[in-house]
């Protein structure tokens, strides 16, 4: 009789790790992003609806764009991420311990790992992790962009008090712009798969690719670092379209970029701004 080797019944599938992202700023966005291909049960928590693509605020505080053509909705953004949930809730509470975080409706979100990209959260995370914090609040982290401590929570963006840690040169402070903040939420992003993975994390390493600022039609300054040739600085006119095509391309979706395209090719050519509403309270009569 033929000898019968019997297979070994397949083992249950393994529970994805679980990862909870608070807020969706720059920080937050490129982190999800940076985790579209991972077996992971992502949930995105965010106390608004929509991501806001900050650097361009001054034009519409002045009537230059409407709020809607910089904002877009988050659950759009991650609409084909299958492993994302989009949340619209307020954080209330972390537990560092029993690793969950607290929703000001109640609810409660466990994590395996962490990332908060939510700047006002500083307090909160401090007194959960016993993190220390810098004089404006931020919370001091590693050169791995974990709190002390607690290697499955992360801190990105403007509420990380982070170091770049390029070779051959000294640590220096990040500045909280929001191409460092991208690159914090993909370094948190991809630390998390290396823990994983079993492997060592990675330092931070801050790239500058340059400056811009505006200062009015025609009128900018641009300071640029470009490969072979190094740094560049241009002003006028070059540096305003520099400054312009550098914005739409960065705004997140084509109708925000078409419609801000729009907006400011009718302010150029006709010199007029959005209408500038003021809303007041009613007066007691």
């Amino acid at each position: 009789m033929a000898n019968l080797v019997s297979s070994p019944s397949p083992s249950p599938r393994a529970r994805p790790g679980r990862v909870v992202i608070i807020g969706c700023g720059f920080g937050g966005l490129e982190a999800t992003r940076a985790l579209k291909d991972a077996d992971l049960d992502i949930t995105v928590v965010d106390r608004q609806n929509h991501h806001l693509f900050q650097p361009l605020l001054y034009q519409v505080a002045t009537a230059g764009l409407t709020a809607p053509a910089i904002a877009e909705p988050i659950r759009r953004m991650f609409r084909t991420q299958r492993n994302v949930t989009v949340l619209m809730a307020e954080v209330t509470g972390l537990d560092a311990v029993q690793k969950h975080v607290n929703l000001q409706d109640g609810q409660v979100l466990p994590y395996d790992h962490l990332i908060v990209a939510a700047s006002p959260l500083g307090k909160l995370v401090a007194a959960a992790t016993g993190a220390q914090s810098d004089r404006a609040g931020r919370v001091k982290v590693e050169s791995d962009l974990s709190v002390k401590g607690h290697p499955d929570i992360s801190v990105v963006g403007d509420l990380a008090a982070a170091m770049s840690y390029a070779e051959k040169r000294p640590p220096a402070p990040v500045p909280g712009v929001s191409p460092a903040a991208k690159q914090m939420g993909r370094t948190a992003a991809r630390n998390i798969l290396r823990r994983i993975k079993g492997q060592p994390t990675q330092a931070f390493r801050y790239a500058n690719y340059g400056d811009l600022a505006t200062i009015g039609r025609h009128s900018a300054v641009a300071d640029v670092e470009v490969p072979w040739l190094g740094k560049l600085r241009f002003t006028g006119l070059p540096a305003w379209l520099f400054w312009l095509c550098v914005h739409v391309f960065f705004l997140i979706g084509f109708r925000n970029r078409l419609v801000v395209l729009i907006d400011w090719a009718w302010a150029y050519f006709t010199f007029e701004r959005h209408a500038r509403i003021v809303v007041g309270r009613a007066q007691d009569s």
